[in-house]
């Protein structure tokens, strides 16, 4: 390893990628308030208990980037040579991320199994997406914390690579999914109409969002030709956070759009 390493490109990079991804965070932790303060009275207790368990496990996430950044920053600080190795928490909030992920798509998957009248085919293949990037993000983890440094062996972004158009696979799954059947359910009622355009909209807002960051850090894992250079983890920050913040957008929209 180079004994200095391009701060700019790593340090740097989970900086920015901390304080957005936290800023997000709080967006959700916001979100999480409103739905409890003001939406949830007429929700089942599952329901009521998913959102907490999401948003205990994005917790958890911010918790290990703030863990893994105050080692590299205060404990660590100056070590060039445990900056360019693989850390615990950053290796392990990758796996962290993907079960958020994952759980969401699962979430959707459900919902569009009864919007599409409990038909299998669709919700079955999201489910399979899903299960084929979180086993994809678990071997990459443990390639990860089996290396000294950071992608000193060339085939571990693509596996990083590979689980982030996975993933990306089933957003688009999703996504287009929701949209299929929520305008399917038009009716010749107006106030129905209105709901259900409402919805088809926050869909569409909410997946280009974290769509625009999944393939940025796409890009940006593909185009790697530094083994320090940290870039794309700074979107995979944001893009994780994202999901749970447009996961309660969604939510709370629709509970407030259809009140019954």
């Amino acid at each position: 390893m180079p004994s200095l390493i391009p701060l700019d490109s790593s340090l740097g990079a989970l900086f920015i990628g901390v304080i957005l991804s936290t800023a997000v965070y709080g967006v959700t932790c916001l979100q999480v308030y409103n739905y409890f303060m003001h939406h949830s009275s007429n929700d089942r207790w599952f329901l009521k208990l998913f959102v907490i368990v999401l948003w205990v496990i994005d917790t958890l996430h911010v918790a290990l980037l703030a863990t893994f950044y105050y080692g590299y920053t205060v404990t660590n600080f100056g070590d060039y040579d445990f900056l360019a190795k693989s850390y615990w928490p950053l290796t392990i909030q990758v796996l962290i991320g993907d079960i958020i992920t994952v759980t969401i798509h699962v979430f959707f998957a459900c919902r569009i199994y009864l919007l599409s009248g409990k038909k299998l085919v669709i919700p079955s293949a999201i489910c399979l997406i899903v299960l084929a990037q979180l086993s994809l993000a678990i071997v990459w983890v443990i390639k990860l914390s089996e290396l000294q440094f950071f992608f000193e062996v060339p085939t571990i972004l693509k596996f990083g690579a590979t689980a982030i158009s996975i993933g990306m696979t089933g957003d688009t799954m999703v996504t287009v999914s929701m949209i299929y059947y929520l305008r399917k359910s038009r009716s010749s009622f107006k106030q129905t109409n209105h709901i259900v355009k409402t919805l088809v909209t926050y869909t569409i807002n909410t997946g280009l969002l974290t769509t625009i960051f999944t393939l940025a850090c796409l890009l940006f894992l593909s185009v790697q030709d530094s083994s320090t250079s940290l870039v794309f983890v700074l979107f995979f920050f944001i893009e994780v956070r994202l999901y749970s913040c447009s996961f309660m957008s969604v939510y709370v929209i629709c509970i407030i759009a259809t009140p019954q």
